[in-house]
């Protein structure tokens, strides 16, 4: 299974147990709330703000580490020798 969400909230005792733990939608309901399932199973109705998208892993490759951020110089607009 897919769990692309992590439940962000911790603001009182209940939520902070279930805060940074994967989840996924299983349903959409009114008002902003949404029923969601933990990788464990756990079924919660929760606010869709609650979530945020987990954050991909970047392939070593396309990592931009060790990778100069020095802009180069830009050259001339207009040449110097004009006719």
């Amino acid at each position: 299974m897919n769990y692309p969400y992590i439940y962000y909230w911790g603001n009182n005792e209940k939520r902070l147990t279930l805060k940074n733990r994967k989840c996924r939608i299983l349903k959409v309901g009114k008002k902003n709330t949404i029923m969601i399932e933990f990788e464990n199973g756990d079924k919660e109705f929760v606010s869709r703000r609650a979530l945020r998208h987990k954050k991909p892993r970047l392939h070593p490759i396309c990592s931009t580490k060790g990778v100069s951020s020095s802009v180069p110089e830009p050259g001339p607009l207009f040449s110097e020798e004009r006719a």
